[in-house]
Order: structure tokens, then C-alpha cells, then sequence
């Protein structure tokens, strides 16, 4: 009840926000009247001139370093306005124009969630761009919408790059016809909320800086600082349970069981997609395409993982190995890089065999790729780039099956990239696999069955 009162008096203070936004206009200045006489002598017009010339030239300045400013934002999160050229391309009613923008050191993208889920892919750039191989198509999530009179309903949301705030930039999108569209969209106006005042908060819900004092602390939080934490917390995590929360007992049964599960997987899911950086992903995505071949390294129960994920890059067309001994990885990360891409799995990232490991094979020249829970481990240190992977050592139960899940997510993801990059070849590469297995391979494992 706690969260949804205050999600709900953060949702108030935006939409107020919003109004006070679109209201505000800014009248300009009165214009000088002329002079009813002329001056004395030719200088005093020159002056004049002169003087006007300077001072139009002031406001300019002054106007480009304000939208400078204001196209600099800290690192955070904010709600942002998103404008397009098309009534037919918007977001959704229930955001009220909105977004979420993040940023990022120094990189901004904004999540806009959709109307419906008829828009399939948007790319940040041109319509013949995007239809050019190797295009990165932004792909879409799966979002749910809440409406004024309580329906919800399923849409597709994206994560926008945004270049500059206040101005326009080309988004194409394709819907489920199949045709490329060009549109303009621009954002602005993001407002951050933790920066507010108490005063500034009473202001905007149009009540006092006490009332909302005795609001904050009649939820239960003691004061406004707190609340505005608390708020922004909800913000980015969209309200999400602590996966600590899913607990096993004595009890269980197969209804309770399938309900944690599921629980465990989408959790997973969600609190690895808060981690992401779609900037990284698209570094790692270009890593693992001009490797000549893919290295797993891991132990334990990460072997499974290991080669679910070596399976899906052969899939993808890309040569993959799995290296799980202790001396056959020592010898093979003491070799050349030769080109290939190294993936160490490790969920605590405290595996001293595995750290050894990966100095080794940063000595040796090799691009290494850390999917990890723990991000200050010995493992990871010498990363060319670090993946967060869920799964708390908080809950013993069920740390493993979450830290799994949340690998297979990530190893989809890369997967899905390096398979769409050459989608055409492995159709076809697939298509012939298929056809062996069914004329040959699997005909001889039925006659050894048999």
C-alpha cells in the first residue's frame, strides 16, 4: 500500500508538472519607441546602432550558452516529453507524452512505451538505412500500460538513443505490414524529481510544503528526503519485488512451486535488464563478430550454462568452445589471442582459478567478456567488458536457478545479435543442418538405439 501511495503522488506531481509546463509561455520583451526626433548629429545614430548591434548579439550568446546548459544533464533518472511529426506515431495515451530518460555517463535514451504492439522495430536513423545489412534495429519490449479508469493493456516500448535534448533527429519504424517509415521526434523538458523541494512539491500538487511534510509522514517514511529516495527508487525499478523475497519452505507444493519459478525467471530478467547498457551490448555484439572463435571458461554449474551458450553461437554461425578443466585452460589461455573472444562465467566472482585465468589471458592480447553477480570480485578485473547477471547470495534456495536464468537471458541476447547479423547465411546454415541430421546424424543414433 506504501508503494502504490507513493507511486501515486509521484505520478500526481508529473502530471501537475506537465500541466505547468504546457501552460508556461514567455512574453517577450517590449520593443523600443521610436525616437520623435531625429538626432543631433550623424555619430549619435551610428552609436545607437552600434549599441543595439551589441546588445543583440549578447542575447545570442546568452540564449546558445542556456540550451547548452540545458542540453547538459547529470547522470540520473528523469521524466522527458517525447514529440513526433505524426499523429500517428506517439506514446502511448496513458504516458501523457512522457518517457522515461536515462542518463548515463553522459549518454541519454529514453524508454517510450508504445500504443500498441504494431510498431515492430524502430531504428535511430533513416528508413534506407535501416533496410541496409548490419543495421542495428532497436528492438522492442514488452511493456504494460495503465489506463485512467484502471484497464491495463500489453504494448511494445523501446529505448531510444537521444543525441541532444531539444532537438530534432531521425527515427525510422517498420510496423507489422512490413514497410519503413522516417519520422523527426525530438525530447525536452525532463524533469528530475529528486531535486525537488518539499515547497516546490506543494506548489506543484497545489497544496503546502507542511502538507506534504504530514503526508510523508503519515506513509510511514519521517520525512520528505526519505520519500523522494523511496519515490525514485519505485521510478527505476518499476516497483519490482526483491528476488530475496522468493523463499522455499517445507511446505511447498506444485501450485506454489510453478508460481515461484515463474517468479524466479522473470525477476531474473527484470532486475539483469537494469543493469544493460545497450551501448555496451552493442560494443560486446561487435567483439563477438570479428572473433574468429568464441572461449568459454567456467566451473561447476556454469559448464551447463556454457554450453547452452556455446550451442547458440554454432547455431549463429560462429565456432565455439567450452573449457572447463583446469589445465586445459591453463594451456589454452596461455596461447596467442589469434582472434578469438573469451566469455568467463563466474556467479560469486570469487574464483581464484578463474581469476588467474583471465590475467592470463589479458597478458596474452584476448578480449575478455565477464558475465558475473559480483561486480567488485577478483573476477572481472581485467575485463574488456563486464556483465551483470542476477542472482543474490541472500537466498540460498534459489540464488543458482536465478543466476542462471539470468545468464541465458544474456546469452540470448548475444546470441540474437550475432545470428541476426547474418541472418540469410544462417537460415541457410541451419536449414542444411536440419536436413543432414534428418537424411544421416540422427539415423544412425535411432539404428545405435535400436
Amino acid at each position: 500500500m506504501k508503494k502504490k501511495i507513493i507511486a501515486l503522488l509521484g505520478m500526481t506531481v508529473m502530471s501537475c508538472a506537465l500541466v505547468t509546463g504546457c501552460g508556461g509561455s514567455k512574453t517577450p520583451a517590449a520593443e523600443s519607441e521610436a525616437a520623435t526626433e531625429a538626432p543631433a548629429e550623424e555619430q549619435e545614430g551610428t552609436d545607437a546602432l552600434t549599441e543595439e548591434q551589441t546588445s543583440d548579439e549578447a542575447d545570442a550568446q546568452e540564449e546558445t550558452e542556456e540550451k547548452t546548459a540545458a542540453a547538459v544533464l547529470e547522470d540520473g533518472t528523469y521524466t522527458a516529453e517525447f514529440d513526433t511529426d505524426s499523429s500517428m506515431f506517439h506514446v502511448n495515451e496513458a504516458c501523457e507524452g512522457k518517457g522515461t530518460l536515462t542518463v548515463k555517463d553522459g549518454i541519454m535514451t529514453i524508454h517510450v512505451s508504445m500504443p500498441s504492439k504494431n510498431i515492430v522495430n524502430l531504428y535511430p536513423g533513416l528508413a534506407e538505412d535501416a533496410q541496409k545489412e548490419g543495421a542495428e534495429l532497436l528492438q522492442p519490449t514488452t511493456d504494460t500500460v495503465t489506463y485512467s479508469d484502471g484497464m491495463t493493456e500489453e504494448a511494445n516500448g523501446f529505448d531510444v538513443p537521444v543525441p541532444a535534448l531539444d532537438e530534432e533527429f531521425d527515427l525510422a519504424l517498420i510496423g507489422t505490414k512490413g514497410t519503413w517509415y522516417d519520422h523527426k521526434v525530438s525530447v525536452s523538458n525532463p524533469e528530475k524529481i529528486e531535486e525537488m523541494s518539499s515547497r516546490e512539491l506543494g506548489h506543484a500538487t497545489f497544496t503546502s510544503a507542511a502538507s506534504v511534510t504530514r503526508f510523508c509522514q503519515k506513509i510511514g517514511v519521517k520525512g520528505f528526503p526519505e520519500f523522494k529516495m523511496q519515490f525514485v527508487r519505485e521510478l527505476r525499478t518499476g516497483g519490482m519485488e526483491d528476488v530475496s523475497a522468493v523463499t522455499m519452505s517445507e511446505r511447498e507444493n506444485v501450485v506454489t512451486m510453478v508460481r515461484k519459478a515463474e517468479k524466479i525467471q522473470r525477476q531474473a530478467v527484470e532486475e539483469t535488464n537494469k543493469e544493460l547498457s545497450y551501448t555496451q551490448l552493442v560494443r560486446i555484439g561487435k567483439l563477438i563478430a570479428d572473433a574468429s572463435c568464441v572461449d568459454f571458461y567456467v566451473y561447476d554449474m556454469n559448464i551447463y550454462l556454457a554450453k547452452y551458450g556455446c550451442a547458440l553461437f554454432f547455431h549463429a554461425g560462429k565456432l565455439s568452445s567450452v573449457h572447463s578443466e583446469i589445465n586445459i585452460q591453463g594451456l589454452h589461455a596461455a596461447m596467442p589471442a589469434d582472434g578469438h573472444v573469451a566469455i568467463i562465467i563466474s556467479h560469486t566472482g570469487k574464483n581464484e582459478q578463474l581469476a588467474e585465468i583471465e590475467k592470463m589471458l589479458h597478458r596474452g592480447g584476448t578480449k575478455i567478456i565477464v558475465i558475473s553477480g559480483n561486480r567488485k570480485g577478483v573476477v572481472g578485473q581485467y575485463a574488456t567488458e563486464f556483465l551483470y547477471a542476477a542472482g543474490s547470495e541472500k537466498v540460498e534456495e534459489f540464488w543458482s536457478s536465478t543466476f542462471f536464468a539470468s545468464g541465458k537471458y544474456l546469452l540470448d541476447i548475444l546470441y540474437g545479435m550475432e545470428f541476426s547479423r547474418r541472418y540469410e547465411e544462417n537460415i541457410a546454415l541451419n536449414s542444411r543442418y536440419e536436413k543432414s541430421g534428418k537424411n544421416l546424424l540422427w539415423r544412425f543414433s535411432e539404428k545405435e538405439s535400436d
